[in-house]
């Protein structure tokens, strides 16, 4: 099935400010610099920070870090910032009058059942005492850094939350109604109809979801996209002429169950069979599941067919990586609460056709791009895969439709950094 097509001011539609957020008192005067402090995910921020302030070039990635994007606008401001991830490597680094630093979290995160929850307890407030220690006047935290419950307590202070969501609240069209998830979804919709000062969201399917949790939010929602350098993906060559088989099928991301990683070994071998040598596959990224992939490669007797290897180490292997594939993959199943799948925009944005699931809110917005299949359904992607190999015309017609999409994804005004801006405007704090 086809992405929905989406008009031109998709995302400028997406903006949803509450009466009462859009007039403030301090609209009238330009407001003082403010001390904002952002949690954000797992990456290495320290390292990152530190290795561009030692003039160290950091680890190639294709997409531009929303670390960096925030901290470009905000720093442009006048702000004074913190920024805190919560990598395992404990570390802090000064940026003149910033900070960024790694918190690990606690050993009980790790755990299962209700060890993890009281972990992510633990862990809001360990920032909530980083942030009254810094004396933050805005708050903004990523999705995952703690139950969104917890950041409740920064009301108590006077700090304003602005929620920025990279992961859906749960995976799209599998909303839980009943146990430890449900109860959680009836306490996040408590935070965003009484608390969030404004959300930020990398999806629309997200936007949704806190619309249906939280029935009329308090602050103010906006959705913003990934971003890319162009200059890199110009440098990408077109897919391999149609007729040329093998057909080549990139799998990027991680290497979990939940990723729908399996099921391409299933899809390997019923393509084998019907037609032998013609498909040729690669898995490539992180993650727990790794080495188990890797085996059963081998015992499944694929190693002919599928290629499993580390992440992308530098810019040219990355440009020969996405040269090689016919097209994209991104399998994802549905016990994964997929916020966008950034891989899939890195295939349109390659110049390729992207096969997906229906749990992938990425499909909504990359239209005309898109062969999207039921979560879980393997003999609906080996169809879909199929059909692209020998149908030139839907294959050629797909690979037309991406590139409309591509600029957007290079569009700074719609990455994480103006959309923050346009949030802390709305609240009357920029």
């Amino acid at each position: 099935m086809m992405g929905m097509p989406i008009g031109p001011n998709f995302f400028e539609a997406q903006v949803v400010i509450p009466p009462e957020a859009r007039e403030t008192p301090s609209e009238s005067a330009d407001p003082a610099p403010q001390r904002i402090f952002y949690a954000v995910g797992p990456g290495d921020a320290a390292g990152y920070f530190r290795n561009r302030r030692d003039g160290v070039a950091p680890a190639f990635h294709t997409p531009i870090a929303f670390s960096l994007q925030f901290f470009k606008a905000f720093e442009k401001q006048g702000h004074r910032l913190y920024l805190l991830s919560s990598h395992a490597r404990a570390e802090r680094v000064t940026l003149g009058p910033h900070t960024i630093e790694n918190l690990p979290r606690p050993r009980i995160y790790f755990c299962g059942g209700i060890r993890h929850h009281l972990g992510l307890l633990v862990y809001g407030l360990r920032i909530l005492s980083r942030a009254l220690r810094f004396r933050a006047q805005v708050a903004i935290v990523d999705s995952g850094t703690t139950h969104w419950i917890v950041l409740a307590l920064f009301a108590l202070f006077r700090i304003p939350v602005i929620a920025v969501l990279h992961n859906a609240l749960w995976a799209a069209g599998y909303r839980p109604t009943h146990g430890v998830r449900h109860l959680i979804h009836i306490t996040d919709g408590w935070f965003f109809r009484r608390f969030a000062a404004a959300s930020v969201a990398v999806s629309p399917e997200i936007r949704r979801q806190i619309l249906a949790v939280a029935g009329q939010p308090k602050g103010p929602q906006f959705v913003f996209v990934p971003l890319y350098r162009k200059d890199f993906f110009l440098r990408i060559p077109p897919p391999p002429p149609h007729s040329r088989r093998p057909f080549n099928v990139l799998y990027l991301g991680r290497v979990e169950y939940y990723k729908g990683i399996f099921d391409l070994m299933t899809m390997a071998e019923t393509l084998d069979r019907e037609a032998p040598g013609d498909y040729r596959w690669k898995i490539v990224g992180e993650g727990s599941d790794f080495a188990a992939l890797e085996a059963e490669v081998l015992r499944r007797n694929l190693g002919h067919l599928v290629r499993v290897q580390h992440n992308m180490a530098d810019e040219d292997a990355a440009v020969a990586t996405l040269g090689w594939a016919h097209v994209n993959i991104v399998p994802t199943r549905h016990e994964f609460r997929e916020g966008l799948a950034m891989t899939a925009v890195e295939g349109v944005l390659a110049g390729r056709p992207v096969v997906l699931t229906s749990v992938v809110p990425a499909g909504e917005v990359l239209p005309g791009a898109t062969v999207e299949v039921p979560a879980d359904d393997v003999e609906g992607l080996t169809g879909a895969i199929r059909q692209l190999a020998n149908d030139e015309e839907l294959y050629q017609r797909l690979r037309a439709g991406t590139t409309a999409l591509q600029p957007t994804f290079y569009d700074p005004t719609r990455g994480l950094g103006a959309c923050l801006l346009q949030a802390m405007k709305a609240i009357g704090r920029a």
